[in-house]
């Protein structure tokens, strides 16, 4: 197949030489009786010469180009699902967005948002022997992102949110929600989510590509 560009430019070149050739044949036909025939000559040849180069060019714009064709990039494997985590010292880090002005200071707000964060991780990670700190001068397992939403008004909140969880070597690993419905305490809410991450803690977890059966 002629790539477009190449394609145009055949086309141009080869109307440029049709017009030529014919020019010079209606010049050939319409000469004079007094005209001599070398200059009759003349004509003929020179279109024959045009018909020639046009037919070299259709055969050199119709061999391949030598650009090599895109190569689709080959999907990245599946990673190695992760196993239930037991009997771990996990180090993790908590951030807390909140989307509105928040009631006290924001600072003191978010300490607090993230001692219950951590304090719920620790609740839940008893049973299997997890325990949950702050990395000091060590490597981080997981980082949660939480970013907080006030939909309502005041004397009337309503509240979602999220967390994306990330780390233990994978990056990114999945984003919990708030749900469909509002919460009135944010506390409680930061508790569902942090209850959420959990869950892939204690059970394990793997690549939606595989739950899905891409890669088996």
């Amino acid at each position: 197949m002629i790539p477009r560009g190449r394609f145009f430019t055949f086309l141009t070149v080869f109307v440029a030489c049709a017009v030529l050739t014919w020019s010079c044949a209606s010049s050939s036909s319409t000469a004079s009786k007094d005209e001599t025939a070398p200059k009759q000559n003349g004509a003929t040849a020179a279109a024959v010469v045009v018909g020639v180069l046009a037919v070299v060019l259709l055969v050199v714009l119709l061999l391949p180009s030598g650009e090599p064709a895109a190569r689709e990039e080959p999907e990245t494997p599946p990673r190695p699902d992760v196993q239930p985590i037991r009997n771990t010292a996990i180090n993790v880090i908590i951030n807390v967005t909140f989307t509105y002005h928040t009631k006290k200071d924001e600072d003191e707000a978010r300490r607090s948002a993230i001692d219950v964060c951590l304090v719920r991780l620790n609740e839940d990670g008893r049973s299997d022997g997890n325990t949950f700190a702050f990395p000091n001068g060590e490597a981080n397992n997981f980082t949660l992102n939480y970013t907080l939403n006030d939909e309502g008004q005041p004397g009337n909140d309503r509240y979602t949110g999220n967390v994306v969880m990330s780390g233990w070597g994978w990056g990114y690993i999945h984003t919990f929600d708030s749900g469909q419905y509002t919460y009135n305490d944010p506390e409680k809410l930061f508790s569902v989510l942090t209850d959420q991450v959990y869950g892939f803690i204690h059970s394990g977890w793997q690549e939606t590509r595989k739950q899905e059966g891409v890669g088996r």
